[in-house]
């Protein structure tokens, strides 16, 4: 069983890519539940495998409420595959403590360079150079997704020196100060077409008179911003004129 989440594309990408090595036809996006689930059960005989990027140098807060409200039942192995557009921090230790919890042991921990995507800070890579690092990671998930059919355990880039102090220090003052859906506009060319909505894992969005408003719920995903069709939303004044990076390509 896979499961991923996603902002932009780029753990859906990579999540498809494993499930076509492994043969494994159970994929499920946990965006998808989070509309309507704040947990799940799920049952696999063969390890779970989770994939996620990295926030803010561990996966995602609201990836990892998702994990403690579910149950885990059949295997109590994990593999976590992670996608990021630098560092990875402390992720393996805090995820790998997270599925602890759950009765989960990691087998496996990898991290794969992915097309930057957080434009409320940073900027996207141009088309070309991210195709070159969607193709890098193309490699790195086969050989990788070929490790996992095997049954083989593998940890890189778990970082367990200075990863675990980078995370302590910066991750919550990150969320506290930076993540909110303040920012987020709209401009004069949104034609209230709703994508941003549907693209929203935490129904964060509603379409009032036919525009969008954002209502609190927000964990910085960049789905609505990079997803909008029109490139009709803005954050504060920090993504005006930065390439939206959006990832559509199947694996």
């Amino acid at each position: 069983m896979i499961l991923y989440f996603t902002g932009t594309g780029n753990s859906r990408y990579l999540a498809e890519g494993i499930a076509k090595i492994t043969e494994d036809d159970e994929i499920i996006s946990i965006n998808e539940l989070m509309k309507t689930k704040e947990g799940d059960t799920f049952k696999s005989d063969k390890p779970f495998v989770f994939v996620a990027p990295v926030y803010a140098w561990k996966i995602p807060i609201v990836l990892s409420e998702f994990i403690e409200k579910s149950e885990f039942i059949g295997s109590d192995e994990v593999y976590l595959i992670v996608n990021c557009g630098s560092t990875v921090g402390g992720t393996y230790t805090y995820a790998k403590d997270d599925f602890a919890k759950k009765g989960l042991k990691m087998k496996g921990f990898a991290a794969i360079d992915m097309p930057e995507n957080y434009i409320a800070i940073f900027k996207a890579p141009d088309e070309k150079k991210a195709d070159e690092i969607i193709a890098k990671g193309r490699e790195r998930i086969i050989k990788i997704a070929e490790m996992i059919k095997n049954n083989e355990s593998f940890f890189n880039r778990t970082n367990k020196g200075y990863g675990k102090p980078l995370s302590i220090i910066l991750n919550k003052p990150f969320y506290r100060i930076t993540v909110s859906s303040k920012g987020f506009h709209t401009l004069d060319n949104c034609n209230g077409c709703g994508k941003c909505v549907e693209l929203c894992p935490l129904n964060g969005i509603d379409l009032v008179d036919n525009k969008p408003v954002w209502n609190g719920k927000c964990t910085h995903c960049m789905a609505c911003i990079c997803g909008c069709p029109s490139e009709a939303i803005e954050y504060k004044k920090s993504s005006y004129g930065k390439r939206r990076y959006y990832l559509r390509d199947k694996f």
